[in-house]
């Protein structure tokens, strides 16, 4: 894993990212290997680098084999699981260290425990090779919804009622697993299934390319690791081009995000996922410091702090779709400037009749995207006219 870029400045390891991107995804795609002289005619070559997340570490061995590393995001040092990836035919053969677990690639069918696991499957276009997902009734994909209400996608409970009979029953090659940071209700796979979790800590990551590059893992494990990385590479040199040009803008407007919760307003972790994409689009969010616990405010310290915000973003909050429903869920922070003039958004565009939103399951995946949208509401001036943004809409 390529490591080098941490020790450059933040604005010259984007820019270098740029130009090397655009060349590695090229390079990538013209010296792939002739499929007719491929001994693994199931798997797509490639030599990508992981270089922006902090929890995932890839080695790419001989003979189309693959070692991958998970890091605690919590400790970096530590090392969660390691698995070897080993094309399907030559698990037999194959001499793992004893901290290995090997995974026979391509994968062929996987059960999904969190929504950004079946995103990644649904932009790798293997969405088929899910068959079961922990109980939701909120998907965005169509073709999993149909397959839903025909009873050919099995649903398996959730927290302690887990199916662990279905699960047996549907034998998944593996349960992509992508635990939630502190949710003490979210799905656990039940441990006789150790030997088939794959962990993704893909949220858990304070980037968006960081989140993003998880993509890189997941297309390993289904035989689609080139499509992954060049999907990867596109998305990332055209982050860095959108954030450039936002940086580009004299003008820093102050931002409120908070979402409202049950106990108070929730504010991003500093130097957190959030907080990332704010800078990234040129600005200015003051996140929490000092002797507040946690990352809630009261109504109260939310007026004081971000009376003159000129903007105010906030995760989807279910059944508000209006500026004035908006202002009921808490009367008092009515006063903030964004409130008082109309610059309340949401991510809640893609939100389907059944409240599936595709910025939960895919929107890690396309964080091009998600900063094309919060530059031009940022920097109006910068939205080329008839633009529609992707994930967020205007409270109205």
């Amino acid at each position: 894993m390529i490591r080098f870029f941490y020790y450059l400045p933040k604005g010259a390891r984007y820019s270098l990212l740029a130009l090397l991107v655009l060349l590695a995804g090229y390079l990538g795609f013209t010296s792939s290997r002739p499929h007719s002289q491929d001994p693994y005619p199931d798997l797509e070559s490639t030599d990508f680098s992981i270089i922006f997340s902090q929890s995932l570490s890839i080695t790419h061995l001989p003979e189309a084999q693959h070692r991958v590393v998970i890091l605690d995001p919590m400790e970096p040092q530590d090392t969660v699981a390691v698995y070897l990836l080993v094309p399907r035919q030559d698990v037999g053969n194959v001499t793992h260290r004893s901290n290995e677990r090997v995974i026979p690639i391509p994968v062929r069918s996987v059960v999904c425990l969190g929504l950004s696991g079946i995103g990644a499957l649904e932009v790798l276009n293997q969405q088929a090779s899910i068959v079961g997902v922990e109980s939701v009734t909120r998907l965005y994909d169509s073709e999993l919804n149909e397959r839903l209400k025909a009873r050919t996608l099995d649903t398996l409970g959730r927290g302690k009622n887990i199916n662990a009979r279905k699960i047996k029953e549907l034998d998944p090659d593996i349960i992509l697993w992508s635990p939630l940071p502190g949710n003490s209700r979210s799905t656990i796979p039940p441990a006789e299934f150790a030997s088939r979790v794959v962990i993704s800590y893909d949220i858990y990551e304070r980037t968006p390319l960081g989140r993003a590059e998880w993509l890189k893992f997941i297309g390993l494990l289904m035989g689609k690791g080139r499509t992954a990385d060049s999907l990867f590479t596109f998305r990332a040199s055209r982050y860095e081009m959108l954030r450039l040009i936002a940086k580009s803008r004299p003008e820093r407007p102050q931002v409120v995000f908070a979402q409202r919760g049950e106990d108070g307003w929730k504010i991003p972790t500093p130097a957190g996922y959030a907080d990332h994409l704010l800078h990234d689009a040129n600005s200015t969010f003051s996140t929490l410091k000092g002797s507040i616990v946690g990352f809630t405010l009261s109504s109260q310290e939310l007026l004081r702090r971000y009376r003159d915000a000129e903007y105010w973003l906030s995760w989807e909050i279910p059944g508000i779709q209006s500026l004035e429903q908006f202002g009921e869920v808490d009367p008092e922070v009515r006063s903030i400037k964004a409130f008082r003039n109309g610059q309340v958004y949401l991510n809640a565009r893609l939100v389907d009749i059944q409240g599936g939103n595709q910025y939960w399951e895919q929107g890690w995946y396309h964080p091009d995207l998600i900063l094309q949208d919060l530059v031009y509401i940022l920097h109006p001036s910068l939205q080329p006219r008839g633009t529609a943004h992707n994930y967020w809409v205007k409270l109205q």
